[in-house]
């Protein structure tokens, strides 16, 4: 059986410079059934449709998954469904690690859990020891050292209210004198701003009114001495 020939043109009628290209189909069958489809190729994959029944709690495509009621209700701003975001509680890969970590573990979160004990479960307890250490010799890795260590506990922070609708007093305390040090590192970063002066508003839903925020020191840069506290 004689080879066949097709001009690739014949194929892509967009193609409009240089000589047209030819394609030698082989002599015989090789159990490959080829279905050109009409229309232009532009090599760009097609849009995903999601249904809203994909997405409980009305969340959709770009949400970071559920959330509590209570969480929902307070935290309003599109920081809290960025899952890329670099200040977003988690958009960090800190962040959305543990979110995705206790999203599957949510019959662990009893109603006493604390900042500290959901660290402890996501394997930080060398964190929280060797915070006063170089970091050279901490167990969070290089570069960040306490920029990574504030990262975490600001992400644990989030992953327990969204999750639970709660936050234990020290555990905010931790949280919000750890996004001081983000501040302290970065400058005004909106992102920081908005989710210091929402827990700074937020109250447990059992507490009926604003929850009362202890003062807070100004930071030193150092994470340990906030972290400590929630032990």
């Amino acid at each position: 059986m004689p080879s066949t020939t097709v001009e690739l043109r014949q194929l892509n009628p967009y193609r409009t410079a240089g000589a047209a290209g030819h394609l030698e189909l082989p002599p015989r069958p090789v159990g490959l059934d080829v279905t050109v489809e009409p229309g232009r190729m532009t090599g760009e994959a097609p849009e995903a449709i999601h249904d809203d029944g994909d997405f409980p709690d009305g969340a959709d495509e770009e949400s970071v998954g559920w959330a509590h009621p209570a969480f929902r209700a307070h935290f309003v701003d599109p920081i809290y469904e960025d899952p890329a975001g670099e200040f977003a509680p988690f958009g960090t890969d800190e962040g959305a690690d543990l979110l995705a970590d206790w999203s599957e573990r949510v019959d662990e979160l009893a109603d006493d859990m604390t900042v500290a004990d959901l660290l402890a479960g996501s394997g930080f307890e060398g964190v929280l020891e060797d915070l006063g250490l170089p970091d050279s010799g901490a167990a969070v890795p290089e570069p960040g050292g306490p920029i990574d260590v504030a990262t975490i506990v600001v992400g644990a922070a989030f992953t327990l209210l969204r999750l639970s609708g709660r936050i234990d007093p020290a555990g905010r305390e931790a949280a919000l004198q750890n996004l001081a040090v983000l501040e302290a590192a970065y400058g005004q970063v909106p992102e920081l701003e908005r989710q210091r002066a929402d827990l700074e508003t937020w109250h447990n839903p059992e507490e009926g009114g604003r929850g009362e925020v202890p003062a807070r020191r100004p930071s030193t840069g150092n994470v340990g001495d906030s972290l400590r506290e929630i032990d």
